[in-house]
């Protein structure tokens, strides 16, 4: 990819196989949401709620949001120009989350990845939602050989993306695994 096009986690292929939608399910947030969340971004449990994934709580990943809903479970939308469907920080309502812990994830990666980085791990940049389009701005920095974060393993490049040079290029879209799920 030859530009930046930040949208945080996006569901790739599954590992196990087959076809269909991938899994998810709706999950509680609190007032004590720290973070807002939006589509793509990456989600972990705590005390029983959803809150957004950070480099701390790695080991308690759980998926990522692909829809937010109020606290009556009713989908947010676009109700008024440069608000968009993301749920606030503070704010109890609802997540679909995409769950599958063998579901690869595309994310754009900052650095040049060729393929002798894959089986890496991405180092995963912390950003926050674009609250203009309710996106993630989530995106791997780089890929290392070290298990820094113990988050995410590089499969791939995406099936969308070309290596151009053994190095590959800046701005590839990469395909992740999670490492340490919750549901594994």
């Amino acid at each position: 990819m030859s530009k930046s096009f930040r949208r945080g986690f996006v569901p790739a292929r599954s590992q196990t196989g087959g076809g269909g939608a991938p899994r998810s399910k709706l999950y509680p947030t609190s007032t004590d949401l720290v973070q807002p969340l939006g589509i793509g971004d990456p989600v972990c449990m705590i005390n029983g709620y959803v809150q957004r994934w950070t480099t701390a709580n790695a080991s308690a990943f759980l998926g990522i949001v692909r829809a937010c809903y109020d606290a009556n479970k009713k989908p947010l939308t676009f109700s008024l120009p440069n608000q968009a469907p993301y749920l606030p920080a503070s704010t109890a309502g609802w997540v679909d989350v995409m769950d599958d812990p063998d579901q690869a994830l595309v994310i754009e990666c900052a650095a040049s990845v060729g393929q002798s980085m894959i089986g890496g791990f991405a180092t995963v940049e912390i950003s926050a939602v674009n609250t203009n389009t309710g996106i993630s701005n989530f995106f791997a920095a780089g890929v290392t050989a070290a298990d820094a974060t113990g988050a995410f393993r590089v499969v791939g490049l995406a099936p969308s993306e070309t290596a151009t040079t053994a190095a590959g290029s800046p701005n590839n879209d990469i395909e992740v695994l999670p490492v340490l799920h919750v549901y594994k």
